[in-house]
């Protein structure tokens, strides 16, 4: 299940920002407020607070893995040259 919060920019825009569907268990209950993380400059590039470490550390582990893909293709490319 994933959450779906509405929030004003800056720039007194209304949108909208939904959790990943992957987040869980949900810190929050309908009704609840919810900070919201977006940039000044762009404010539809936004991320709910509560998802902030589990994103990091996955974008983490994902660039680790294809770092690790990307450095076995190279090799591969060597090895068979």
């Amino acid at each position: 299940m994933s959450v779906i919060c509405a929030y004003s920019a800056s720039t007194g825009e209304e949108l909208t920002v939904r959790s990943s569907k992957y987040s869980t268990p949900l810190p929050v209950e309908i009704g609840d407020p919810v900070e919201v993380i977006y940039r000044s400059d762009n404010p539809k590039r936004s991320v709910l607070a509560f998802e902030v470490k589990s994103r990091v550390g996955f974008d983490v582990a994902l660039s680790s893995v294809m770092g690790a893909l990307w450095a076995g293709a190279v090799a591969g490319l060597f090895l068979t040259v």
